[in-house]
């Protein structure tokens, strides 16, 4: 039997064999090796940051021209792409307290509109393929044990979201609640993912694109439930900030979202209780 690559793998091996084809691929890795030397040579961050910044703006240059031209030899390379330009929003957000996460979030999201599309066009493709550990749930995987404190709490929390969202849908009309609806259910999913098993941070970088295109309109518009949808992300990217790349990306996005929220009306103070709480502990 044919085993299929790990997440290691999938970096290690996989994806730079892609970019041997692909200009834009090898930029966004390219990019993201950059920023690594950032966090590990912080008297010449600012010189590594310049790079990085370098080859990203090239690696999306060729990735809009790839994404008008998809394929089955391509949708491999562009799939892998989407990963790292996610990877990279997620990093620099750390190096600068300038950057708004929120920000960063919408941005990253209208560039990579177009990889919803792909994916959906060819998802039975990258489930056959290597990015089988990203887009299908595990099996056989190490499953962790909750701690059943945490795991009440989260439900909790979960399950304020989905009552708050239902009061809230007598003034957004039908439609609007659907779309909160859908983004908890797609959240709650990825919780249980990724606390479930160990390694599924796949499911954390995938998120924003997975979840409905909506939510991410929402956001902009600084609408009251949205915020709070997105700040529990926040919580979600709590679980990469002992990796280098996601170090501080949730604890800033729960903070900024948290205080645009609270300019809106103070009554949401109590739904980022549970949010801000978990921020503090990390």
């Amino acid at each position: 039997m044919v085993l299929k690559p790990g997440h290691h793998e999938l970096f290690r091996d996989i994806i730079p064999r892609e970019a041997m084809q692909y200009e834009y691929l090898a930029d966004g890795i390219l990019a993201v090796a950059a920023l690594h030397l950032a966090t590990l040579e912080p008297l010449q961050s600012s010189e590594h940051i310049k790079t990085a910044m370098l080859y990203q703006d090239s690696g999306i240059r060729g990735f809009k021209e790839a994404l008008s031209n998809v394929s089955d030899d391509n949708v491999n390379a562009i799939f892998s792409f989407s990963i790292l330009i996610m990877i990279i929003n997620l990093a620099s957000t750390g190096f600068s307290s300038d950057l708004n996460p929120s920000e960063n979030l919408v941005s990253i999201f209208e560039l990579l509109r177009g990889v919803v599309t792909v994916i959906k066009s060819s998802e039975q493709r990258l489930k056959e393929g290597p990015f089988k550990v990203l887009l299908e749930p595990p099996i056989g995987g190490i499953q962790l044990v909750p701690d059943p404190s945490e795991q009440e709490s989260r439900a909790e929390a979960i399950s304020s979201l989905y009552e708050r969202a239902r009061i809230i849908s007598k003034y957004v009309g039908p439609q609007t609640y659907e779309i909160y609806s859908a983004g908890i259910r797609s959240l709650e999913t990825a919780f249980e993912e990724v606390i479930g098993f160990s390694g599924r941070h796949g499911m954390i970088i995938a998120w924003p694109v997975m979840a409905p295109h909506q939510l991410i309109t929402l956001l902009k518009q600084s609408d009251p439930m949205a915020l709070l949808i997105w700040i529990y992300y926040g919580v979600l990217t709590l679980e990469i900030h002992e990796h280098w790349w996601g170090r501080d990306f949730g604890v800033l996005l729960i903070q900024n979202l948290s205080e645009a929220l609270l300019k809106i009306d103070q009554e949401w103070d109590p739904y980022i209780e549970w949010a801000r709480l978990k921020a503090a502990k990390v």
